[in-house]
């Protein structure tokens, strides 16, 4: 076998040569950034995201310690004119003692959560604040449930004016779905098993969870918005306590559950699975199971999943990830973040997290994060953020791996840069970047389901530098 050293010189010795085979936003110069600005105030327990009308908002708290009862606030970004504002005491304002779901319309907050009237004893509830009048209201509060699963858990908007919310508000196991009137906030509670999270399509609401019904645990339930008939899909073989779906989305045909499941539908794998509307089989988006999944969104037309996940395929995905429908596989998101992500949404050209975390991408993001196309890294760290005066290649992360790995470099100013994989005869088999990108640090991540197992070298090509390292596929 050629040493490395060999290799180098087979490869210095190759003409550069340029792609025009476009990659995935995965593998094209997208990378982790902070918001544009930081806030003057601090933020904590970030989680409940919505985006609307180029404002991100979000729940947190102003104290550094386990989400507080008496502590959740309503915080802004403005992206169009980069403004932070601490909008409103949440806990204060509504008296709910705690808040489970937000949804946003105009300029309607609806809070769903639950009234604390003593120990084990709960009143489930909506209230709606109002950013412009800068009001409360409550529009509906439940008897109280001895359980301390009891709350408003979701909200999901039809196209018939109608609200609707899921939880556990009613000691009758039939009566927990809510319909808000958005005209005149009156409140009707329907007929349903407790759910998590649902859905509006086609006059019918699709919930998630875990429902049980003659023996069998399902975890997606058909509700004729009209008529209220119910109808269970997905029975799961043997769930455990606690297994269920968590959260769904409509994407073309499909409806897509995820959460934390042995198996749905007849599927062998949980996590995540796919229901077609109009086969109505089930299937897997990927070949692997991957842990509790909890949040679901789509970006640019991909689905992007979120969770507490670690692992794929027995290599680090960090929490969040990509659907690759063609290798039925997970991309990760670079290294991902540290800690759990409690919410995903695109909001203009960026993919919005918040979550637990601390570090996003290796880099010192709080909380708050943007998956983004180029432009310069931004560090919440200001010391973080020093930038080499030459390029540099780093060791790809991991390796060796299969399919996916992640390559690091950072470049002193803005250049074009060539990154390419060649094999051990000098061949060059994929090309990974071909483009402008900007001074500072970006990751790649590097799909290799279609090279086989090897010793392979890749090479990052600027205007005043070569650089390369090798890595190792394992299959």
């Amino acid at each position: 076998m050629k040493t490395y050293a060999t290799l180098l010189c087979i490869l210095a010795s190759f003409a550069i040569a340029l792609t025009a085979n476009a990659q995935s936003a995965i593998t094209n110069g997208f990378d982790w950034q902070a918001m544009p600005s930081e806030p003057d105030f601090e933020i904590y327990n970030h989680r409940y995201l919505q985006v609307a009308d180029d404002v991100v908002y979000f729940v947190g708290s102003t104290e550094d310690r386990i989400f507080n009862l008496a502590d959740s606030w309503l915080f802004s970004y403005d992206t169009t004119n980069d403004a932070w504002e601490q909008v409103v005491n949440l806990s204060e304002g509504s008296g709910l003692d705690l808040i489970y779901a937000t949804y946003m319309i105009d300029d309607n907050l609806f809070l769903g959560g639950r009234f604390r009237i003593e120990a084990g004893n709960w009143r489930p509830a909506v209230v709606v604040y109002n950013l412009e009048e800068d009001s409360f209201e409550e529009i509906i509060r439940y008897n109280v449930i001895t359980s301390n699963n009891a709350g408003v858990e979701n909200f999901f908007e039809a196209d018939n004016g109608i609200l609707y919310f899921v939880g556990f508000f009613s000691n009758n196991d039939g009566n927990n779905l809510g319909a808000i009137n958005l005209e005149n906030l009156e409140v009707e509670t329907l007929s349903a098993r407790r759910a998590t999270s649902g859905i509006y399509h086609d006059g019918n609401l699709y919930l998630t969870g875990r429902f049980n019904v003659d023996g069998t645990a399902y975890g997606l339930a058909k509700i004729d918005a009209g008529t209220g008939e119910e109808e269970y899909l997905g029975a799961m073989s043997n769930p455990a306590p606690g297994q269920a779906g968590e959260n769904l989305l409509l994407l073309d045909d499909s409806i897509f559950v995820v959460g934390n499941f042995p198996n749905m539908g007849g599927t062998t794998l949980g996590d995540i699975v796919e229901y077609s509307l109009s086969n109505q089989s089930w299937s897997r988006p990927i070949n692997g199971s991957v842990g509790t999944i909890t949040e679901i969104t789509t970006f640019n037309g991909d689905i992007y999943i979120g969770g507490n996940f670690t692992t794929f395929g027995g290599e680090p995905i960090g929490r969040i990830a990509t659907i690759d429908f063609e290798n039925e596989t997970l991309l990760p998101l670079s290294s991902g973040v540290n800690a759990r992500v409690r919410g995903i949404q695109q909001g203009g050209d960026d993919l919005i997290v918040v979550g637990d975390f601390t570090e996003a991408g290796g880099k010192d993001l709080v909380g708050i994060a943007r998956w983004t196309e180029d432009g310069e890294p931004v560090s919440l760290n200001p010391d973080s953020n020093e930038i080499p005066n030459i390029a540099i290649l780093e060791q790809n992360y991991p390796n060796p791996f299969n399919p996916i790995t992640q390559i690091r470099f950072t470049l002193p100013e803005a250049q074009p840069v060539q990154l390419d994989i060649f094999n051990i005869q000098g061949q060059r088999v994929q090309s990974v970047l071909n483009g402008i990108h900007s001074a500072g640090s970006h990751t790649v991540t590097v799909n290799a389901a279609n090279l086989s197992s090897g010793l392979y070298v890749y090479r990052l090509t600027t205007p005043t530098q070569v650089l390369s390292k090798t890595m190792m596929i394992v299959k």
